[in-house]
């Protein structure tokens, strides 16, 4: 396999932290519906009550802050009275739980971004990438002192992290994916993974080929040494230029015929004995 294992992105997992969480928001569900059959027996009951009592609960009600349990009125409500104890207690878990999976994850992160990362920095953008060294290259800081500029590198280096070690990417060594060749006649399949990278390739992608292609079309210093050519979803038929997408067609003269048939990819425009301007038309 190439690339990244995927166990780097689960010792940088908080399971602890994302079960307190679902725990606070189950709580969090069971409160409101506390709160909300409250509401409906005081809006029932509401003469069974003093004013001062009913002032407390709709209070309660509307800021979640359950009056105290000794208070008359909480025994009747004593379901309100405990989901809301389990919401505080929920969030309790949760704060010891983000402090403890916080200091470990972090330290997970830093641990495989030093390893894993120097040479995917070759990817990165300028500003992004010195950031990136300055964070691998000192000690962490403490999760008190971290200021915002800190947690976005932190980010950054988790995301990076993330990518090489997640994304399918088959074109480099980021993997998780590698080449292998079947031959014919071979009935089993061996996988003999070794560190490191067995060979190269290098090429340029689609994208950076037309933004070169793109830049230099623009020069008009080079275009004299372009060598131009047919559009390739065009074709002369007799004395027309026919696109095949559309199907538009476009009569030409005998000069213009003549040009475009040396057009050919081979030939500088300087040698063809042709105005550049004219050359500069029929490109657009």
């Amino acid at each position: 396999m190439a690339g990244v294992p995927f166990d780097v992105l689960e010792e940088i997992a908080t399971p602890a932290t994302f079960q307190a969480a679902k725990d606070l928001l189950a709580a969090e569900r069971e409160f409101a519906q506390a709160k909300l059959e409250v509401e409906e027996f005081l809006a029932c009951h509401r003469e069974e009550f003093s004013k001062e009592q009913l002032r407390a609960w709709n209070k309660a009600i509307r800021s979640g802050v359950i009056p105290a349990a000794e208070d008359e009125i909480s025994s009747s409500f004593s379901a309100c009275w405990r989901s809301a104890a389990k919401v505080a207690g929920a969030e309790g878990t949760l704060t010891d739980a983000l402090v403890r999976d916080l200091a470990s994850a972090r330290d997970a992160l830093f641990t495989g971004a030093r390893k894993y990362l120097p040479s995917y920095l070759v990817f990165a953008a300028d500003g992004v990438r010195e950031r990136v060294i300055n964070k691998l290259t000192k000690d962490g800081e403490s999760i008190q002192t971290r200021k915002k500029q800190a947690r976005a590198d932190e980010r950054h280096l988790l995301l990076y992290l993330q990518r090489i070690a997640g994304k399918n990417d088959s074109l480099s060594a980021f993997g998780p994916q590698g080449w292998g060749t079947i031959k014919p006649g071979i009935g089993t399949l061996e996988l003999d993974p070794q560190p490191g990278i067995a060979r190269r390739e290098t090429f340029l992608e689609r994208w950076a080929a037309h933004g070169a292609a793109a830049a230099i079309n623009a020069d008009p210093e080079a275009r004299a040494e372009i060598s131009p050519r047919l559009h390739p979803h065009a074709r002369i038929e007799q004395d027309h230029l026919i696109f095949t997408e559309t199907g538009a067609s476009y009569p030409l003269d005998a000069e213009m015929l003549d040009l475009l048939l040396h057009c050919d990819g081979t030939v500088p425009a300087h040698s063809l004995g042709a105005n550049l301007e004219t050359l500069r038309i029929l490109a657009q």
